[in-house]
């Protein structure tokens, strides 16, 4: 959804990141299948993220396949063909997409709004099929977004409260693993990536929230009100953020990640952090929109 979580490429082996590509590709070419071509748009590296920690968890096989696409038609590229963790991590990604539409029609004005309102209304049909898959996580999301907006109604000054309600709903995507010694860590693992995330898509908006006046944690929390004042904040936050991507990186320890371990790792140890740093260095921007709470 938001694109954050992605491996650092100069640290991977050329046949690590052509799995993660392959990946990526299946990921897309399983959208399609499932849920038509247009699904494609819904295609994030964070969801990738997801399909290869379930991919390494899980004992679904892994078979790569060549196939063409509109990003590639003339040459086929490597895909790992649609699997139990890609089918998975294709129906996480229109619950996702689907709340966070909605929370963008709740909280944009204008166009902005009727945009959203109509997309979430062209994907409610997709939304069902997916939480029909995954009614534990389909519920989870939307209590969150509902908590979420609570906060933000608050205009809560709790930078953790804000970032628990979204981490909290990211960790409900583990509720299938019936294992406890593989779900327990899997919890850990979604729930700090998910923190990690909100506070970085925070900052990422932190900008663009003080033109506006829109809620943001970061400007709640630390009381930003100028751009001048995001320094006071930023070694909170790096900290923070430093500190949810060490605890995701220490709980993927405690598993059996199979093919999927050196991507995974890659992407806690070295990738979170890679980008955190980018973001707030204000390199990477993720979009030129506004959006709703996630």
């Amino acid at each position: 959804m938001f694109g954050y979580v992605r491996p650092y490429k100069p640290e991977m082996k050329v046949r690590e990141f052509e799995s993660f590509r392959a990946m990526y590709c299946g990921l897309c070419h399983t959208l399609k299948a499932r849920y038509g071509f247009g699904s494609r748009m819904l295609l994030s590296y964070d969801m990738c993220f997801m399909a290869l920690l379930m991919s390494g968890v899980t004992s679904c096989g892994i078979k790569t396949c060549y196939k063409r696409c509109v990003v590639s038609p003339f040459r086929k590229r490597a895909c790992i063909n649609e699997n139990l963790a890609l089918d998975f991590a294709a129906d996480c990604s229109v619950i996702l997409t689907y709340w966070k539409l909605r929370d963008s029609a709740h909280d944009e004005k204008g166009m902005r709004a009727m945009t959203a309102r109509f997309t979430a209304w062209l994907l409610k049909r997709k939304y069902r099929k997916a939480s029909a898959q995954l009614p534990a996580f389909a519920g989870a999301v939307e209590q969150g977004i509902r908590r979420l907006d609570e906060l933000e109604r608050e205009n809560t000054p709790s930078l953790d409260r804000a970032a628990d309600a979204f981490a909290a709903m990211m960790k409900k995507a583990a509720v299938g693993i019936a294992e406890e010694k593989v779900r327990r860590p899997v919890e850990q693992i979604l729930y700090h990536v998910g923190r990690w995330v909100y506070i970085t898509d925070a900052w990422d908006d932190l900008q663009d929230d003080l033109k506006s006046g829109s809620y943001n944690a970061i400007i709640a929390r630390f009381e930003v009100k100028t751009p001048e004042g995001m320094a006071e904040a930023r070694e909170a936050v790096r900290l923070t953020l430093l500190q949810s991507a060490q605890t995701a990186a220490a709980a993927s320890e405690l598993l059996d990640l199979g093919r999927s371990e050196p991507i995974v790792k890659n992407i806690l140890y070295m990738g979170l952090p890679a980008m955190a740093e980018s973001v707030m260095e204000g390199t990477t921007k993720q979009r030129s929109s506004r959006h709703g709470s996630i």
